[in-house]
């Protein structure tokens, strides 16, 4: 097994810099992904506790940056966002991707690519749950994003999660191994 996979399972990852050694070029974007949400009574949609985790992370780290966040967590960012990205996108496709719309963290990736491209941006700090670092980086090399991923990421898991595979270790564990092989079969990664 790969250290990607590997890293999706464990929430293991090798970060590309730390806060200490000002290794960050300051012309980065930051990509904030969610991970899972809650849903009230009613059905809407809150942050829930992991994502007000990514969104604190954010704010504490890269409230000086231009910031593209999911919807999920924009709620929760004190941060003005630059933009908040849609979880249905028609934005374009992958290169060897047949489906004309994407959603989740592929959608959201093409946005920020083209975001990136209208702004002269070259290079993302990739700010994901510590289980979901690993894959949202490497789509985003796939869509020739240049990824910079921090030390220190969230990685508790939600019980009260809408998503149920983002409930605990175990679940996720299950569905990424299906993930990964559904991203690799279709080149998406």
């Amino acid at each position: 097994m790969s250290v990607f996979p590997e890293g999706s399972m464990s929430g293991e990852y090798l970060p590309t810099f730390n806060f200490h050694e000002n290794s960050v070029d300051p012309h980065n974007v930051v990509i904030v992904n969610a991970f899972g949400f809650r849903e009230n009574s009613d059905g809407t949609k809150i942050p829930g506790p992991m994502n007000e985790a990514l969104a604190a992370f954010t704010d504490e780290h890269f409230s000086d940056r231009p910031i593209l966040v999911s919807p999920d967590i924009a709620p929760a960012l004190q941060t003005e966002p630059r933009r908040v990205l849609e979880l249905n996108s028609t934005s374009g496709s992958l290169d060897t991707l047949k489906d004309p719309k994407n959603t989740g963290t592929a959608g959201e990736l093409l946005q920020a690519r083209a975001f990136m491209r209208e702004e002269n941006y070259t290079t993302a700090i990739i700010i994901a749950h510590a289980f979901h670092v690993a894959r949202v980086a490497r789509m985003a090399q796939k869509l020739d994003i240049v990824t910079a991923i921090p030390d220190g990421l969230p990685k508790e898991f939600d019980p009260e999660s809408a998503q149920e595979w983002t409930r605990s270790r175990e679940e996720w564990v299950k569905r990424e191994r299906l993930t990964i092989g559904y991203m690799i079969l279709r080149r998406m990664m």
